[in-house]
């Protein structure tokens, strides 16, 4: 039997995923975090899915190596669509973009219909994620920093709740509003203040209005000086 050790990444989904959920994991490719979740035994059942036969086909070699093809099942399908009937409680949706996860979401009426526990990990446009979130009616009920060698990844757990839509302010869609207590924040705020900096630095070259990205920074300093 193959034993998976997942990257600090997925090992801090895996700690967000509740004991004995119904799982579906979008976007599986090899299928590592749901072939760990229940070789530690925390889950007892998976679906792995994926929209291409490739990741598909790394998914069932992994979970016949690990000896789990009564535990995990594996579907092609388009986001969401298609896991009606093995019914997830829980989705986790890792490594995509943002805009990927927000066309997965906008597409599902499961989710929306059954509310399940959500776990997103966007690679690209967390703003753009936590805009969407905050305006089409979803609670986020944490929100998680995982920091690596040259990055730190970002995980918000939500569920539909049809909430009134409301604002984000620029800082919250970038660093969120329930990381306040993470020991990563900071560094997370020093990676946004110079990331920040270099586009005022360029629209000025450029002579583009740095209005927008001004405002962020000036967020960012406010935070520093708390």
């Amino acid at each position: 039997m193959k034993h998976i050790i997942p990257d600090a990444r997925l090992q801090m989904v895996a700690t967000l995923v509740p004991k004995g959920a119904r799982l579906a994991d979008i976007g599986s490719d090899h299928a590592y975090l749901p072939v760990y979740l229940i070789q530690s035994g925390k889950i007892t059942q998976a679906l792995a899915t994926d929209v291409n036969f490739g990741p598909i086909e790394r998914a069932q070699k992994n979970i016949a190596l690990a000896g789990l093809r009564d535990k995990i099942q594996t579907r092609r399908c388009d986001g969401l669509c298609g896991v009606e009937d093995f019914a997830p409680d829980t989705v986790s949706i890792a490594g995509m973009g943002g805009e990927l996860i927000v066309s997965i979401l906008d597409k599902s009426d499961y989710v929306r219909e059954n509310a399940p526990l959500l776990i997103l990990q966007p690679m690209t446009q967390i703003a753009f994620l936590r805009r969407y979130l905050a305006q089409k009616g979803y609670d986020i009920f944490s929100e998680h920093l995982v920091p690596d060698e040259h990055r730190i990844y970002q995980i918000i757990v939500c569920r539909y709740l049809a909430l009134p839509s409301r604002k984000l302010g620029a800082l919250a869609e970038l660093a969120g509003e329930k990381t306040k207590d993470s020991p990563v924040l900071p560094e997370l705020m020093a990676k946004l203040k110079r990331q920040y900096a270099d586009i005022i630095a360029g629209k000025k070259i450029a002579g583009q209005s740095t209005t927008a990205e001004e405002s962020i920074l000036q967020e960012i300093l406010a935070y520093e000086t708390h």
